[in-house]
């Protein structure tokens, strides 16, 4: 703290990780629950690596892998063959490890 200023002092150390949050919905044939696609997104979600993504918004803040952190499912009014989905993730940016050389 500095004495007799108004305020605090802020340190930039630098960005944090975007935190996303995809909501969508899996649509199947009338009549259907899409149980593959279902699956499909559970076994995305299970595999706890990052993914990699091509959606031009993300790209322009540098966004190019999500990290998942939870995933969530909601039922659908009106609708046995639609499910909804929520994913929870943040930004991963991959780390360059360059091995030490001995003095």
């Amino acid at each position: 703290m500095i004495q007799h200023a108004d305020g605090t002092v802020k340190e930039y150390i630098g960005d944090d990780d975007y935190r996303i949050t995809i909501n969508g919905i899996i649509i199947g044939p009338k009549g259907r629950k899409p149980l593959e696609e279902i699956n499909a997104l559970h076994q995305i979600a299970k595999a706890n690596i990052p993914i990699g993504i091509i959606i031009s918004r993300l790209r322009i803040s540098d966004v190019y892998r999500l990290v998942k952190e939870d995933i969530s499912h909601q039922e659908e009014p009106n609708g046995i063959n639609k499910q909804g989905f929520t994913i929870s993730a943040i930004s991963d940016k991959p780390a360059v490890l360059q091995k030490m050389r001995r003095v």
